[in-house]
């Protein structure tokens, strides 16, 4: 009784008529007395179930109590105060109505949009849904271009009442070109995507997106997801966020790199930044590189470095070169490393000289300068500056230092150079029989990239070797070595119960052109390792192969396939795969801003 007394009073003037009826049929009536010259039509029963995959079923169902309650309450009152003949007891009685909500749940609009015939009927179904709001918030994915819920609510006098099963989210959307903005603009990236992908099935269809600006659309898409994970608190978004942008050219993102450059927490992700801002041409990020450049010292340095090597791509070096070469002459041990960890970056000739006086000093200078002295000279040499040949000769007669780290060190640098003679390969090879395996892993990978033709003809006089650091050093140097010796030794390799081993074969397979690497990678392609599938899927041709990998359960390999997909197809012909894709992934994951980095720079 309590309940139906309750369902009258939120129905305000409609309880005053029922009770106004009633007082008609039987005399003086109170809100617990019910006529008693007619028998009530039977119960009502539960409403229908709503179809749970309904786009926003659950949401309806969520919110239907909120419907349901009173207006079962009100559904009673007339089955109980007015006979089974009367107007309002018909049956086929339903009135449908529009409600618009804001994102937040409120109501801003209302109307009946299918009467049932009965003014009173509709003014009930109305009074309810008005005093049934707020609605909980509504999720996002709900929301027509508009930024606002339509809801079509069916409220019924049959089975039907007011329950979920008749209502429905009805979309509102707006032409493509008037949508991405609004929608990117409120950070409804997946939904941004949703669209781009429906404009993309309809194709040649008419009124079908053309394909060149759909790209062109789908593009800001995944510009603003990289731009949205520069924005997050999250290191590893920002590091995919940084690489995304930077692929793909997006100079749009530099005022990010900006802010990240000087405020991350995360180390790696500002040095990320700083050189991302050379690659992306920042010109006005030239006086923050500088100050970097030029002020960070200590743990800084490497900070320094990498503004360095932005300020290199640029062609704005001159002034950090100068003052490298002359802090590298300082008495400071800080002004020293700073100067080094410049070095590392860029070529600075100017430098050469005493660059190989440190390196030759043996005990008289501190060991890590030393070493990274090495690297330095790595840098004059490879990018064939001035002062090339002077680093060159210091890195061969390097190879015979007492040290190993500094073996290791000068073998490294001279795998980055150009060639270097027949002198230096001979002393190379001599140290793959170091007893250090960080020695024989720089001297394999530094032989292998000096003269790869050479070091083919040897493949088969390589030392036996246990250690897994050679043998991914093997594997990574064998990727340009021509010929079947080398092939054969990968196909080993790759086999390896080693993880490092193995994924460094396999890496160097894929950059191998003959077919006998494709159909090992083949093999790859269900390997229980993730990072072996994903290695392997990168060399897949065949377009449905790639498709079906997009559904792998790993989030690398979906990013791999997608990436070797729109590598063959191209980004129209991927382009709806990735919207999929990024409109079904988690929007706060790194898998996002990396699928968007797969299909903007594959």
């Amino acid at each position: 009784m309590a309940r139906l007394r309750s369902g009258a009073r939120a129905l305000g003037a409609i309880a005053a008529l029922l009770l106004a009826m009633t007082a008609g049929c039987g005399g003086k009536q109170d809100a617990t007395v019910f006529p008693t010259d007619f028998e009530p039509g039977p119960p009502r029963g539960d409403p229908p179930a709503p179809d749970l995959d309904a786009p926003g079923a659950d949401y309806l169902v969520a919110v239907a109590p909120r419907f349901v309650g009173p207006w079962g309450a009100f559904l009673d009152d007339l089955r109980l105060r007015l006979p089974p003949q009367h107007e309002l007891n018909r049956r086929t009685l339903a009135a449908t109505l529009r409600l618009e909500i804001d994102n937040q749940g409120d109501l801003i609009a209302l109307r009946v949009t299918s009467p049932s015939g009965s003014e009173a009927f509709d003014e009930a179904a109305e009074e309810v849904a008005r005093e049934a709001m707020p609605l909980p918030r509504p999720p996002t994915r709900l929301l027509s271009d508009d930024d606002r819920l339509h809801l079509e609510w069916q409220f019924a006098r049959d089975d039907r009442q007011a329950g979920p099963a008749t209502a429905r989210v009805h979309q509102v959307l707006w032409p493509l070109e008037r949508a991405l903005p609004a929608l990117l603009g409120r950070k409804r990236i997946g939904d941004a995507a949703r669209r781009v992908a429906a404009e993309a099935e309809r194709g040649d269809q008419p009124g079908g997106g053309r394909p060149a600006a759909l790209v062109a659309s789908f593009r800001e898409v995944c510009a603003a997801v990289a731009t949205n994970a520069l924005a997050s608190d999250e290191s590893a978004r920002q590091a995919a966020g940084v690489s995304a942008a930077v692929a793909a050219g997006l100079s749009a993102a530099a005022p990010a790199l900006r802010r990240l450059a000087t405020g991350s927490i995360d180390p790696g992700v500002r040095r990320a930044a700083l050189v991302g801002l050379g690659r992306l041409g920042d010109r006005a990020a030239v006086p923050l590189l500088r100050q970097v450049a030029l002020i960070e010292l200590g743990q800084g340095s490497e900070n320094s470095g990498a503004a360095a090597a932005a300020l290199f791509a640029m062609g704005q070096d001159a002034e950090v070169r100068a003052a490298t070469a002359a802090r590298l002459r300082s008495s400071s041990e800080l002004g020293r490393w700073n100067a080094l960890a410049v070095m590392n970056q860029i070529p600075v000739p100017e430098a050469a000289a005493d660059l190989v006086k440190l390196l030759r000093r043996n005990g008289r200078a501190p060991r890590a300068e030393r070493i990274t002295a090495a690297a330095a000279l790595g840098t004059i040499a490879a990018n064939g500056e001035e002062g090339a040949p002077e680093a060159v000769a210091a890195l061969t007669e390097c190879l015979g230092a007492a040290e190993a780290a500094q073996r290791s060190a000068c073998a490294t640098a001279l795998g980055g150079t150009a060639p270097a003679g027949a002198a230096a390969y001979r002393k190379l090879t001599a140290l793959l029989r170091d007893r250090d395996e960080s020695v024989r892993a720089a001297a394999t990978r530094a032989a292998a990239r000096l003269d790869p033709d050479r070091f083919a003809r040897s493949v088969a006089d390589l030392p036996r070797e246990r250690s897994d650091l050679v043998m991914a050093a093997q594997a990574e140097g064998l990727a340009g070595v021509p010929g079947q010796r080398a092939l054969a030794r990968l196909a080993r390799l790759v086999s390896s119960d080693a993880p490092a081993v193995r994924l460094a074969a396999a890496s160097s397979l894929l950059r191998r052109t003959e077919p006998k690497a494709a159909e090992i990678l083949g093999q790859l392609k269900k390997h229980r390792d993730p990072a072996m599938r994903a290695v392997a899927i990168r060399g897949e041709t065949r377009p449905d192969a790639l498709r079906a990998a997009l559904h792998d359960e790993v989030a690398e390999v979906r990013v791999a396939a997608l990436a070797a997909l729109t590598e063959r197809e191209g980004q129209w012909h991927s382009l709806r795969d990735a919207a999929e894709l990024i409109a079904a992934t988690d929007p706060d994951g790194a898998e996002r801003v990396q699928l968007a980095r797969a299909w903007l720079a594959p």
